[in-house]
């Protein structure tokens, strides 16, 4: 049978989104994908990655296989500069990064050579709020005593919430935080409650307490002297919310720019330009992911919460912080100085 010219690219035009299909099909069959975080092996963040490996291959064409791997350091800004710089762009490798990760060039740290909007984000797989503990044992029970009482916590790296929160609320709120700053990742900080060598911490890692030290909330191990949020916690009703504080605009101005990491707990990303379907492929699977109920009943037995956000609104907020007034992004830049929470 003859075909004329006209006929023939109707009948290409209409195959060619099948043979597209077929190719993103095949892409990942027989194929490993890299899922490295930007913690160590220890902490909540290793046990949702290792919960997302377990899930995420069934919902992926191909079903390939994912190896996890760590890559700590900065508060997750080595692993966002490595993912920026040098990631394969092909959808190879896929991250789970600190909540701080999205927001470090935003708030001056230098050491995040990133454009965090050039990432191709495919979710977060929980959102919570920071807050404030203290070792059952220290002193510290209440937000007067953060006032009146040197709190000595602990803290990772430039960038991580352990050292912006005690930064801000230094310099915004009258506290008199000293912080402890180096350890690997959060498990070693919360050893180091522990033993005594700090008293406490500042973060958002709620759920990684959850996850891994479920009886430091049964037992009661630790308080709350406050929540960084708008709101209190179901978890901690009596604890006050660091709103009830805040008396000016501008000083409200900066801490919400604080509480637009709570969408970002556990955030997942692919490296910048890779090919468009594959992100939409990817995404649509993060999100078929967190709805499966095997996945669910897994995290359940873990302990560990999931809340997620998609890949497009968290895009979104990431967009609307990044336009928040200058004069706010200037005032917490420069709360937390050198990044070093006033070390």
């Amino acid at each position: 049978m003859k075909l004329y010219p006209a006929a023939l690219a109707l009948a290409m035009a209409l195959l060619a989104p099948v043979a597209g299909a077929r190719a993103q099909d095949d892409f990942y069959k027989g194929k490993n994908i890299r899922l490295v975080l930007s913690t160590g092996v220890g902490g909540g963040y290793a046990v949702y990655g290792r919960a997302l490996a377990r899930h995420l291959p069934e919902h992926i064409e191909g079903h390939p296989s994912i190896i996890v791997e760590n890559m700590p350091g900065a508060g997750g800004v080595k692993a966002a500069n490595w993912f920026y710089t040098q990631a394969p762009r092909d959808g190879s490798v896929i991250g789970i990064v600190q909540v701080t990760v999205p927001l470090a060039p935003l708030l001056g740290n230098k050491g995040a050579q990133y454009d965090p909007m050039r990432f191709n984000w495919l979710g977060s797989m929980d959102q919570v709020p920071g807050m404030c503990i203290a070792w059952h044992e220290a002193p510290i029970k209440s937000w007067a005593d953060m006032q009146s009482k040197e709190f000595i916590v602990g803290g990772t790296g430039v960038g991580s919430s352990m050292l912006i929160y005690p930064a801000l609320m230094n310099q915004l709120l009258g506290t008199h935080f000293k912080v402890i700053a180096g350890y690997a990742d959060g498990s070693s900080v919360y050893l180091a409650m522990q033993r005594g060598e700090v008293m406490g911490a500042c973060g958002a890692f709620l759920t990684a307490i959850k996850a891994t030290l479920p009886d430091w909330i049964r037992d009661k191990k630790f308080t709350v002297p406050i929540v960084i949020a708008a709101h209190r916690l179901k978890d901690f009703p009596d604890s006050p919310p660091i709103t009830d504080f805040i008396k000016d605009p501008k000083t409200r101005a900066v801490f919400d720019l604080a509480f637009a990491s709570e969408e970002m707990d556990r955030p997942v990303l692919l490296p910048p330009d890779v090919p468009a379907p594959r992100v939409a492929q990817l995404r649509r699977a993060f999100e078929a992911t967190m709805q499966d109920d095997h996945f669910r009943a897994d995290a359940e037995r873990q302990h560990i919460s999931i809340d997620y956000v998609t890949g497009e609104r968290l895009a979104e907020v990431i967009r609307h912080t990044y336009a928040l007034p200058k004069e706010a992004i200037e005032i917490a830049r420069a709360a937390m100085g050198n990044g070093e929470g006033g070390e």
